[in-house]
């Protein structure tokens, strides 16, 4: 694991299929129930927590201040950090909106409280239903539910132009 990435625990409230708000170690807000999270680099002193809540909006932890992040308005459920050369060399990957056979995968930088596409969308061969970030933050994976109803993990990194 990327040692400059320290361990976050949710608890998770297996009756509605959501984490709580509750994190360990504590972001010095009260954070919103979330359906996904993830922790961004921006330098050896800044890694700002990035929420998904269950109400759709996506937010921001820094400094124990939780802020709406705008741009992001059309991101589906689920994301993932990971670090790269490219931009400012931490993107988010999110997968694509809405219930469709097919699904998507685009990256964003994020230098403040704006999504900004940092790709195109990769088109993905069924519906993405879960994305974390590689031990060495170096790459994503997703899981894909295909149309002939199995499952494939893919691993997926950024070449920058």
């Amino acid at each position: 694991m990327d040692p400059s990435i320290s361990s976050i625990k949710a608890f998770y409230n297996a009756a509605r299929n959501y984490f709580t708000g509750v994190v360990t170690p504590g972001r010095g807000a009260d954070l919103p129930p979330f359906y996904s999270a993830a922790q961004l680099i921006r330098s050896a002193s800044d890694s700002p927590l990035l929420l998904n809540g269950i109400d759709g909006k996506v937010q921001i932890v820094e400094n124990g201040t939780l802020k709406p992040v705008a741009g992001a308005r059309d991101w589906g459920s689920d994301f993932a950090a990971l670090r790269t050369g490219c931009g400012g060399g931490s993107q988010i990957v999110v997968s694509g909106s809405g219930a469709a056979e097919t699904d998507s995968l685009r990256a964003f930088d994020l230098p403040a409280q704006e999504a900004i596409p940092a790709s195109a969308p990769l088109a993905m061969d069924g519906t993405v239903t879960a994305l974390w970030t590689a031990p060495d933050g170096k790459s994503v994976f997703a899981v894909v539910h295909g149309m002939n109803n199995r499952y494939e993990v893919d691993s997926v990194t950024a070449l920058c132009n």
